[in-house]
């Protein structure tokens, strides 16, 4: 199944809530971009794909679109709270990983939120086949999220993030999925504080080798990607 990206996918402003800071993109298409599916999610920086993204299973090929980050665009300092404190006091433990690109992208499956330290191990930006062999750019992550689940399956993330070796910086957002747990999910930047309230796709489930994954689309530059958590 071939699937064109443009006005699939509706997501407001979440200045990459859970990567922990809005990046200026440079190169690519700007095109919004949205989930189809991929056997496994895999991903590469050419116009197959190979590694997994941790979400669904059905395939479904991006045929325009991507978009990279600028590694040094202005973020300022950390991300602060009402009383000008940084927003949770998380340390960032998590290795780097660096970013990759997919033309074949997983369907979110939804479930609920586990409670755990995760740390983000895949950035799987969302392009086509000619901007993933010729355009895409990695960019290296460093992120930590501690989540934290209500007795309604509501969650809390505290993150502490870098990007390309930047400031740390840290935010919190809720996560709250539909009463079945399924997707999409509310999203909500809580510090800094933001207006915005998104609908965010996401998978959680076990993986092979028994950690939790949550996966998350979320903006990526002008673009799109699909960021994977994995507990600690």
């Amino acid at each position: 199944m071939r699937i064109m990206t443009r006005g699939i996918l509706a997501v407001t402003a979440l200045a990459l809530a859970a990567a922990g800071a809005t990046v200026e993109a440079c190169g690519g298409d700007s095109s919004p971009i949205g989930p189809g599916g991929d056997a496994g999610g895999d991903t590469s920086t050419g116009p197959e794909t190979g590694g997994d993204t941790g979400a669904g299973d059905d395939a479904g090929e991006v045929t325009d679109g991507g978009a990279n980050l600028d590694p040094d665009a202005d973020l300022g300092g950390d991300d602060a709270g009402p009383d000008g404190a940084p927003c949770n006091g998380v340390a960032n433990e998590a290795p780097a990983v660096a970013s990759s690109c997919i033309s074949l992208v997983p369907a979110p499956e939804g479930g609920a939120i586990v409670a755990g330290t995760y740390y983000l191990t895949a950035v799987a930006v969302i392009g086509s086949r000619k901007f993933c062999k010729d355009t895409f750019l990695p960019v290296g992550f460093r992120e930590t999220m501690i989540v934290t689940v209500d007795s309604t399956g509501n969650a809390t993330g505290e993150i502490a993030a870098q990007v390309a070796g930047g400031i740390l910086r840290h935010s919190t957002v809720t996560f709250k999925p539909t009463p079945t747990n399924q997707t999409p999910a509310k999203t909500q930047s809580i510090c800094p504080p933001k207006p915005d309230v998104g609908d965010v796709p996401y998978t959680s489930r076990v993986a092979v080798t028994g950690k939790q994954v949550l996966s998350v689309l979320l903006p990526y530059g002008l673009g799109f990607a699909i960021y994977r958590y994995d507990s600690k």
